[in-house]
């Protein structure tokens, strides 16, 4: 990071803010792995083979058209370059032909007419939707009193609300969006369902849907 910011404030504010969340994160990667990008636009220049490359933070996708060997010689001369310049190393790289790939919570399709489109990684969102305390692993809608017990009955809505118009505008690419969102929709509204049930002593979800009108 010296390399690039010359600002000692600078870089001592982002070092005492390395674990505070993403946005940070992604702000270092994108300084940090600048050396990356430029590496693979290099290795691009080089050769004759058709490379596309996109990424972002700390993920990046490489299309190639061209044999494995290729594949797996552009793979080892990334992974070298990550280890001996950058002295990180690669969570994972892998080979893969293009039928669905995940990249940034989408997968990325060719279905057999060739063209390619995007899906939502529903395993994807769900596992998140699981981690922040909204379902099981399976889908199922839970009770989230972690994030959500404490605060006032607005202002839970109001954050559930953001988070879903948040997932519906970043996926708004996606093929099977309707799909998708209407199956977030109904586990975040369980969710909610099931809090308030025990947060008002309520029996049962239909009897929050019927007091809440709905």
């Amino acid at each position: 990071l010296e390399e690039v910011i010359e600002d000692g404030k600078f870089l001592q504010l982002i070092n005492s803010l390395h674990c505070a969340g993403e946005g940070v994160v992604q702000l270092v990667a994108n300084i940090f792995l600048d050396k990356l990008d430029k590496f693979v636009e290099q290795q691009i220049s080089q050769t004759s083979k058709r490379i596309s490359y996109v990424g972002y933070a700390d993920a990046f996708l490489l299309g190639m058209v061209g044999g494995k060997k290729d594949c797996f010689d552009l793979r080892k001369s990334l992974t070298t370059f990550v280890k001996e310049k950058l002295h990180l190393e690669l969570n994972q790289l892998n080979i893969t032909r293009l039928k669905e790939v995940p990249f940034l919570g989408y997968l990325i399709c060719q279905p057999y007419n060739g063209r390619i489109w995007l899906k939502m990684d529903m395993q994807r969102i769900i596992s998140r939707l699981a981690k922040k305390g909204y379902c099981k692993a399976n889908g199922e809608p839970v009770a989230n009193f972690a994030e959500h017990y404490e605060d006032p009955q607005s202002l839970t809505n109001e954050r559930v609300q953001s988070l879903l118009v948040g997932l519906g505008d970043y996926y708004k690419l996606a093929k099977n969006y309707k799909k998708g969102m209407s199956y977030i929709t109904y586990i975040l509204r369980n969710s909610l369902a099931k809090l308030y049930a025990a947060k008002y002593k309520l029996r049962t979800r239909s009897q929050v849907f019927f007091v809440a009108g709905g």
